[in-house]
């Protein structure tokens, strides 16, 4: 087993010239592969070398970047360019290391670019991984359910502002990211192209992969109140609609929450398994 990770912080300039922040996360040692995990809304790189320590220690390297909007990423968020950013982002991987294998997890919304990367270009990944992830856009919430959690939120009354709107919904979508009505998470509401997002999620910026005869694994957490995954319906569900895409794909389930707190080890030893395959 390598030693103890080491983080090392790279600029990233994109096709448009943005300036994003990109984290490498290395052993001391020889390197297996390399894993790009796309961040998630509103979260930060940070976290993912705490989130899979143990793949690193094992030899591969954790590769992130924080979104346009998201610091010290420049620029404003929005869906579109966050889904060309990671293939932006995993082309500058494949290119620089050509002989490695190069795999990917897609963790809670991190999943929607990776549709997007591999229905583009899906020779530039070897395996592909994920956790508790988010299938498509309106997955959480409909537009009509989300006009139904503001209003038991807020009540019939019109919003102050376009931030409180988005930060009653999500409240109620995302309990366990700290966000008020000027931000979410990471994310300042002042950095996001707002009605291009909205946009992308009432026009459904839904993947287009179907019948891809790549390795997949599904890691998801029994207990993740956000998905649903406890009730056999949606779990059903949730799995039909991850094998239209992967008809082979590998499901591991887990007494856990959404983040797999207490968990994070096992569900890393599970991806270890599936990536020596």
């Amino acid at each position: 087993m390598a030693g103890r990770p080491a983080l090392e912080r790279r600029p990233h300039r994109t096709h448009d010239g943005c300036h994003l922040e990109t984290a490498h996360f290395h052993a001391r040692g020889d390197e297996r592969g390399i894993i790009l995990v796309p961040p998630l809304i509103g979260g930060s790189y940070v976290m993912f070398g705490r989130q899979f320590g143990l793949l690193v220690r094992c030899g591969f390297r954790v590769v992130s970047f924080n979104y346009r909007g998201h610091p010290p990423s420049r620029g404003l968020f929005d869906l579109r360019r966050a889904y060309s950013d990671t293939l932006d982002v995993l082309r500058t991987l494949r290119n620089a290391h050509p002989g490695k294998p190069l795999h990917v997890i897609g963790m809670c919304s991190g999943s929607l670019p990776l549709f997007h990367a591999l229905d583009h270009a899906p020779e530039l990944v070897d395996r592909v991984v994920f956790v508790n992830a988010i299938h498509h856009i309106q997955q959480t919430a409909t537009p009509l359910e989300a006009a139904r959690l503001y209003v038991r939120a807020r009540g019939v009354r019109p919003p102050a502002g376009m931030g409180d709107a988005v930060s009653a919904v999500l409240d109620a979508i995302f309990p366990e990211i700290e966000k008020d009505a000027t931000r979410f998470g990471l994310l300042p509401y002042e950095n996001v192209r707002t009605w291009s997002v909205a946009r992308d999620y009432l026009g459904v910026l839904a993947p287009r992969v179907r019948d891809m005869h790549k390795p997949a694994l599904c890691c998801y957490g029994r207990g993740d109140a956000m998905l649903g995954l406890a009730e056999e319906p949606t779990l059903s569900s949730y799995k039909a609609a991850f094998r239209a895409s992967f008809p082979g794909i590998v499901f591991a389930g887990f007494d856990a929450d959404h983040f797999m707190d207490g968990h994070r080890e096992a569900v890393s030893e599970q991806i270890l398994a599936f990536l020596d395959q």
